[in-house]
């Protein structure tokens, strides 16, 4: 089963306006956790509550590369929406249309992307993502951008679980 673009779009969206908002904004996130590289916020825009955890890469390939920040995201969707854990992932710049892949201890899971984000192309990868990120260390996400360059940005998976846990008790919107 494949992702529709619009179901993607939402939670996300609403996720990377909070990271981009002014320092008032700033006021309506509440971090529950933040273990290892991980972070569990809760937090409101516009009414609406989304809850995530957020992370950073611990190393982004080629070094020399000018991109802005990324972050990769798991966020808790609401009942109706479908209810359920996305991932999405930013990574700074433009991406070239075309698979991009996301490996965690050698299993390949392959992304759409749209814009600067890409999600997992199918909807039952989600589960078994969520499961290789409790069991494994960090993982990598690959991509091409517009421009031609090949990136690997690597993720480390410590803290993921608990915080990813104390999302799922506390903050299910």
């Amino acid at each position: 089963m494949t992702h529709s673009r619009k179901a993607l779009l939402h939670p996300a969206a609403i996720v990377a306006s909070l990271l981009v908002a002014t320092t008032a904004a700033h006021a309506d996130q509440k971090i529950l956790l933040e273990n290892g590289a991980w972070r569990a916020v809760e937090a409101t825009q516009g009414g609406e509550r989304v809850c995530f955890v957020i992370s950073s890469p611990t190393a982004r390939a080629p070094a020399d590369l000018k991109r802005d920040p990324g972050n990769l995201f798991v966020t808790t969707k609401a009942a109706r929406e479908g209810g359920g854990s996305e991932i999405s992932i930013r990574f700074g710049f433009p991406l070239a249309p075309g698979a991009h892949t996301l490996t965690i201890d050698g299993r390949a899971l392959t992304l759409m992307p749209q814009g600067e984000t890409a999600w997992l192309q199918s909807a039952g990868d989600e589960k078994t993502a969520l499961q290789l990120f409790r069991a494994g260390r960090d993982l990598q996400v690959s991509a091409r951008s517009a421009r031609g360059n090949a990136t690997v940005d690597t993720y480390s998976l410590i803290g993921f679980s608990a915080a990813f846990d104390t999302l799922e008790r506390q903050c299910r919107p």
